[in-house]
C-alpha cells in the first residue's frame, strides 16, 4: 500500500459502548497498527438530544482498558458545525443540496399517497429563499443512475438512485446528519479506509455522492457484517449482554474479550488464541468472513480461563487481596496455599473471588444442599475424633491430611460419600468449590478447628 493508511472509530456517545463497537476499533487499530499507519477516535456527538458527556468517559475508558490507544487528540463533531456549514454551503451554491421548506404534515401526507416512493421534494429545483421558515437541507441525489463501491468483503455493491431519497444532510436546528458528517470529516480527516458495520452501507452510497459533490477522495470502503447471539439473532440488550462494561464488571479479562472478538469475525489458519501484539503481524482484511459471527459465551469462558490460568500466582493473588481487601497476614496465606488449584476452577475473575471469599470468610454460608445435610444429622463422634487427630496433626501438608481424614472415615460407622458431604458441609458450605482437603488444607490448621468446633 502506497498511500498512509489512516483509519478511525467514530462512536457516538448517545449509549453505553456496545461490544460490536468495540469489534469495530479493534478491527480498525489492528489493520492501521498492521499497515504503521494512524488510528483516531472521532465523537460523533451532534445529535443534541441524546448525546451524553458522560458516556465519552465511558467509551474512552472501555477503548484503553482493552489496549486500544489512538493517534493525536479525540475529535469532536460538535466542535466542527462551522466546517459542516462551509460544506453544506458549497454543496447547495453548487447544485448538489438544496434548501427545502415541506413540513412534518406535509412529508407524512406524501408517505401516506405513497408509502413505498423515496422522498424527492418538490423544492429540490427551486432557489427561493423563504426567510424566518424552517427548513432543512436535503442531498440532491440523481432522478437516474446507478451508484456504486467496491466492498473488500462483499466485491462490488451498486443501487439503483430512484431507490435513494433526498437525504436530509443539515437539520433545521444548524446541526448535520450522519452521512454528511462524517464524509466531510473522513475527507478532512484524509481517512483512507472506512471499515464499519454492515448497517452501514446504505450511509456508504450517500456519503460516495458527497465526496464525489465535494471534489474529495472517497476511501476504501469494508463492511463488517453484525454480531448475532447463538440463536442467529442481531445482538441486543434484550437478548443478552452487549455493554462492554458489563463483561469487564463480570470479570472477564481485557485480553480475553480482545482476543475472542478479534476471532469473532476474522480467522487465520484456524488459530483459537492469539494476543494483540501477535495479531498486529498478520491481521488482514481478506481474512474477515462474510456471514454474521455468533457470539458464544462458552469460547469466550474458554478463552478467559486460558488468560486467567496463564497469570503468575504471585499476580492474582495480589489481584485479590486487593479487590477483596484483605487486611490478614493469615488470609492472604490461605489465598496463596489455594490459589493453584482455585485457578483452574476459574472461568471469571469473579469465580475466582467468589472461591476466595470461601477461604477469608469468618461466617460460613450453608447452601440449600449443606442445609438440608446438616439438617438430616452429622456423625458427631467422627467430628469429634477428627477435631482430636488434626488438632495433634504437626505435618500440615495436603498428603497428610488426606491420609489423616482417609483413615479416620475408615473407622466411621457412615459410608465414605456421606461422610465427605458432610465435611464439606461442615468445613466449606457449599460443593462448588475446590477439592475438600485442597481447602482443608489452604484453610490452615486454627481455621479449619474452629470451623468443627462451631458445629
Amino acid at each position: 500500500m502506497n498511500n498512509p493508511i489512516r483509519t478511525r472509530f467514530a462512536p457516538s456517545p448517545t449509549g453505553r459502548l456496545h461490544i460490536g463497537g468495540v469489534r469495530t476499533a479493534l478491527f480498525n487499530w489492528l489493520f492501521s497498527h498492521r499497515h504503521n499507519g494512524k488510528f483516531f477516535l472521532r465523537i460523533e456527538d451532534t445529535d443534541r438530544e441524546r448525546s451524553d458527556p458522560q458516556l465519552v468517559h465511558q467509551i474512552t475508558q472501555n477503548l484503553e482498558w482493552l489496549g486500544i490507544n489512538w493517534d493525536d487528540e479525540i475529535i469532536f463533531q460538535s466542535q466542527r458545525l462551522d466546517l459542516y456549514k462551509q460544506k453544506v454551503d458549497y454543496l447547495v451554491k453548487n447544485g448538489f443540496a438544496y434548501r427545502c421548506y415541506l413540513s412534518q404534515e406535509e412529508i407524512n401526507n406524501m408517505k401516506l399517497e405513497s408509502p413505498h416512493a423515496k422522498i424527492k421534494s418538490i423544492w429540490r429545483d427551486k432557489d427561493e429563499i423563504i426567510k424566518g421558515k424552517d427548513h432543512v437541507i436535503r442531498l440532491k441525489c440523481d432522478l437516474e443512475g446507478i451508484i456504486e463501491f467496491h466492498d473488500e468483503i462483499r466485491g462490488l455493491i451498486s443501487v439503483n438512485s430512484t431507490e435513494l431519497e433526498d437525504l436530509i444532510i443539515l437539520k433545521s436546528d444548524g446541526f448535520p446528519t450522519y452521512s454528511l458528517a462524517a464524509a466531510v470529516d473522513d475527507a478532512d480527516m484524509k481517512i483512507s479506509h472506512v471499515i464499519r458495520g454492515d448497517d452501514h452501507i446504505t450511509n456508504t452510497f450517500y456519503q460516495i455522492i458527497i465526496y464525489r459533490a465535494l471534489g474529495c477522495k472517497i476511501p476504501s470502503f469494508t463492511h463488517i457484517p453484525l454480531i448475532h447471539n447463538k440463536m442467529g439473532e442481531k445482538m441486543s440488550k434484550r437478548k443478552g449482554a452487549t455493554d462492554t462494561n458489563e463483561y469487564k464488571e463480570k470479570g472477564y479479562l481485557p485480553e480475553a474479550l480482545a482476543n475472542y472478538l478479534l476471532r469473532l469475525g476474522w480467522g487465520k489458519d484456524d488459530i483459537e488464541i492469539i494476543t494483540m501484539d501477535e495479531a498486529t503481524k498478520i491481521f488482514d482484511l481478506a481474512d474477515l468472513g462474510r456471514s454474521p459471527a455468533r457470539f458464544d459465551i462458552d469460547k469466550l469462558n474458554f478463552l478467559n480461563h486460558h488468560y486467567i490460568n496463564i497469570k503468575s500466582d504471585e499476580e492474582l493473588v495480589y489481584f485479590l487481596s486487593n479487590s477483596l481487601n484483605i487486611q490478614d497476614k493469615e488470609k492472604i496465606l490461605r489465598i496463596e496455599r489455594a490459589i493453584k488449584e482455585i485457578k483452574k476452577r476459574s472461568h471469571t475473575l469473579n469465580e475466582l473471588q467468589e472461591y476466595a471469599n470461601l477461604l477469608i470468610s469468618d461466617e460460613i454460608i450453608l447452601d440449600e444442599k449443606c442445609q438440608d445435610i446438616v439438617i438430616s444429622g452429622l456423625n458427631k463422634e467422627f467430628f469429634k475424633n477428627l477435631y482430636n487427630v488434626l488438632q495433634r496433626e504437626e505435618n500440615w501438608q495436603l498428603d497428610s491430611i488426606k491420609t489423616t481424614c482417609e483413615a479416620l472415615i475408615a473407622q466411621s460407622n457412615f459410608s465414605k460419600n456421606s461422610i465427605m458431604k458432610q465435611l464439606r458441609s461442615v468445613i466449606i458450605g457449599t460443593f462448588k468449590s475446590q477439592g475438600l482437603y485442597d481447602f482443608i488444607y489452604a484453610l490452615g490448621k486454627e481455621e479449619v478447628l474452629r470451623r468443627i468446633c462451631a458445629l
